[in-house]
């Protein structure tokens, strides 16, 4: 019993000391700028959401680490006709996660909200590639066919390294944050490159994403 009794006055003592050098919680959001650079024969198929997990460290200062895990669904359509040679088509699709670690400064605020700006190295990892492509060749016979590609040669980099900026305000209530912002990442590779004729379309080296953290 006198064990038992102890251990809940640690975790009421210790919890919420916890709460306040640890915050853990989600994200959500939408990205605003275009997966892709543009061409006439591609479409994104980057779906307009994002949502992932978020924890922060808390630090003397205002200063603070921030570690997110964001996921993304992305992929593109592209197609090349050519009433000499044939239809080209292809259909890839991949699921995009994000791993930014960022350091944090809050300035001085008003009452409960308290503006903040963020910055640091981001991984860009992808899972999930599925690749269909077909074809229908005129010449020298008609031909066609359909073949399905996990190691998508459309694929430059699975990992990608970048880095992101951002600033926001987080609202703070009881034990709960708020912190709308808007993060701009710059990439060091492409992760997709389109391999049909007279298509040049990459992944766009910009992002720019808007998003909420709701954190305990």
């Amino acid at each position: 019993m006198l064990t038992k009794l102890m251990l809940f006055l640690t975790l009421v003592t210790v919890g919420p000391a916890f709460g306040q050098i640890v915050s853990l919680g989600v994200k959500a959001g939408v990205p605003t700028g275009d997966a892709f650079t543009p061409d006439s024969v591609v479409t994104s198929l980057a779906r307009r959401y994002l949502v992932g997990a978020t924890a922060e460290l808390h630090l003397p200062f205002r200063f603070s680490v921030e570690l997110d895990a964001i996921y993304k669904k992305t992929g593109f359509d592209s197609a090349f006709h050519s009433t000499d040679i044939g239809i080209y088509t292809d259909h890839l699709t991949a699921n995009q996660w994000e791993f930014p670690l960022l350091a944090k400064y809050e300035l001085k605020g008003f009452g409960p909200v308290r503006p903040f700006v963020d910055a640091g190295p981001v991984l860009r990892h992808l899972t999930g590639i599925s690749d269909t492509s077909t074809y229908l060749n005129y010449f020298p016979v008609v031909t066609s066919g359909t073949s399905v590609f996990s190691n998508s040669q459309e694929v430059q980099n699975r990992n990608s390294p970048g880095f992101a900026v951002g600033g926001g305000v987080t609202l703070k209530w009881w034990h709960l944050r708020v912190s709308p912002e808007i993060r701009y990442t710059h990439w060091g590779n492409n992760a997709f490159r389109t391999f049909l004729a007279e298509a040049t379309a990459t992944s766009n080296p910009n992002q720019t994403d808007v998003l909420v953290g709701f954190t305990f």
